[in-house]
């Protein structure tokens, strides 16, 4: 059974910074985009 987990991040960032610092290739980086952009505009 898969067990819950939680991350406190260091600092925060915004959404677009985030998105700018993964190492990611061009399609990984599409998903990442699709499945949160929900929290552009925030703060992580």
């Amino acid at each position: 059974m898969a067990e819950a987990r939680s991350f406190i991040n260091s600092r925060t960032q915004t959404f677009d910074s985030l998105n700018a610092n993964l190492a990611l290739p061009k399609n990984a980086k599409a998903k990442f985009v699709a499945l949160n952009s929900h929290i552009s505009g925030g703060v992580v």
